[in-house]
């Protein structure tokens, strides 16, 4: 005990050994590393940008450079008060698009950062089918941006990512909703709940079908997990696309007969 003491008595007197001294520096020294080998894979390495393909600086921590980024089509301002449509071109002072009028809604409302078109288009079909994880960080600027602007971060409890069907999870290797979720989660400061819903049976793909072919296509396809964990909480549900919103749709319905209080929705884009 005695020598316990003086160590306790010298770690006081130094300050070198604590643990509110040696944390700071711990992360310093990660971040330093973490930078340094970036840097150096970078000069060997060099990256390019994945819209034009001209080479990137060391220092650069987005394979896209200026002009490309400056070329993805935001979504614009105002949005729908519903599914996030961009009404920017109706002539009218309505707050809620057309589609969304007649609409049977269980998500209070969605948005989408982009148009799915062009660069955004071609990155995330890279990164969905060709496991081009290093296009996330163009992902992660894209939400922190939109994120900024648009979103209070105090209307979330938890994000959940849209789950894949395990069969075509396996094929893939992975879901890319979980990883932008993961980007979410730093940007919002909320945590992810990656096994909240359960995809239960397969469907066929929603760009194949129209709108009400898609309604009933995922009917009854997901469910909870974890009933307790989502009542009277605020969701957010992530995933890549949006385009009639069926999918969040169906997610958010069986999230609301778990009891959850409001869920909100934020895809990477939007399909015309």
């Amino acid at each position: 005990m005695a020598g316990f003491g003086r160590r306790r008595i010298y770690q006081k007197r130094s300050g070198l050994f604590s643990v509110n001294n040696i944390r700071p520096k711990l992360r310093a020294m990660k971040h330093f590393l973490k930078k340094y080998t970036e840097g150096f894979i970078n000069l060997l390495y060099p990256l390019s940008c994945f819209g034009c393909e001209i080479s990137l600086g060391p220092e650069s921590n987005v394979p896209l450079c200026s002009e490309c980024f400056e070329k993805i089509k935001k979504n614009p301002l105002p949005y729908c008060k519903i599914c996030g449509r961009s009404m920017n071109k109706e002539k009218s002072y309505r707050t809620i698009c057309n589609e969304c009028t007649s609409g049977n809604f269980y998500f209070t409302r969605a948005w989408s950062c982009c148009i799915y078109e062009g660069i955004i288009k071609d990155a995330i079909l890279r990164f969905k089918y060709t496991d081009s994880m290093y296009l996330a960080p163009i992902f992660r600027e894209i939400f922190a941006d939109f994120i900024k602007e648009n979103l209070d971060k105090d209307i979330v409890d938890m994000v959940v990512p849209v789950p894949l069907f395990s069969s075509k999870q396996r094929e893939r290797g992975f879901n890319q909703s979980n990883i932008l979720a993961d980007l979410i989660r730093a940007l919002l400061n909320k945590p992810v709940f990656s096994n909240m819903l359960k995809k239960i049976r397969p469907t066929r793909p929603q760009q194949e079908l129209n709108r009400r072919e898609r309604l009933s296509n995922l009917k009854g396809a997901f469910v909870v997990r974890e009933l307790g964990d989502v009542k009277n909480k605020n969701i957010m549900l992530v995933d890549d696309v949006l385009t009639t919103g069926s999918t969040i749709n169906e997610c958010s319905r069986i999230l609301k007969e778990a009891l959850c209080k409001n869920v909100f929705a934020l895809t990477l884009a939007r399909g015309i």
